[in-house]
């Protein structure tokens, strides 16, 4: 079985001491707002990361998919199995997700 890819989630945006106080010199304030950008800065790239990995397990998951359909034959609808049981009972479910 292959392995899905994992999502990683990104570390909330980290403000705590970049306050500014009124009074700071000049120099603490532009270290601040740059760290600030900073921050701001590796959340969106990490956030991008997390964006690609979504789509990268979406195409997995089509790829799995498909290779199910194939299969089992299956070239229907999906409607069409609306009636009928479940392939994979909540047990197996909850195996599979122990094993990873």
């Amino acid at each position: 079985m292959s392995e899905i890819t994992t999502i990683p989630v990104p570390a909330p945006i980290n403000l705590t001491g970049l306050d500014l106080t009124i009074g700071d010199p000049g120099s603490v304030f532009i270290s601040k707002i740059t760290s600030t950008q900073t921050e701001v800065k590796r959340f969106g790239d990490e956030m991008t990361v997390t964006v690609e990995k979504m789509q990268l397990v979406a195409n997995e998951m089509l790829a799995l998919r498909d290779q199910a359909q194939t299969i089992v034959g299956f070239t229907g609808s999906y409607f069409e199995l609306s009636d009928l049981p479940p392939l994979v009972t909540t047990e197996q479910l909850h195996a599979v997700a122990l094993y990873f």
